[in-house]
């Protein structure tokens, strides 16, 4: 999905601004350089405000977990550039569904 104008497009790769790198290839990178460093962290409190304990993530741990929603999604027929309703009702979701959304 292209959300930018050429022209704009354009304009950001002559000033060195926009380039050719994605966003789940700097993902990879993050989790090549460092897969057992923490990726994601909830609130200690968590459980104070919602369901469930509090969980750390390290970066290899959040693109499994990016992989197997990418992979569900998938076999529900959903696929790149698809739109849909995104739910976060948990503080990592976020996280997770950003690393899937990337990986599409």
């Amino acid at each position: 999905m292209q959300t930018a104008a050429p022209e704009r497009i354009a304009l950001f790769r002559k000033l060195g601004w926009w380039g050719d790198t994605t966003t789940w290839q700097l993902f990879e990178a993050a989790v090549e350089a460092d897969p057992e460093g923490l990726a994601l962290l909830d609130p200690p409190n968590r459980e104070s405000f919602t369901s469930g304990a509090p969980l750390r993530l390290s970066w290899s741990e959040l693109r499994q977990r990016a992989l197997g929603f990418a992979a569900s999604l998938r076999e529900e027929g959903i696929a790149r550039d698809d739109i849909g309703p995104v739910s976060f009702n948990h503080l990592r979701a976020p996280g997770t569904v950003l690393g899937l959304v990337f990986r599409l």
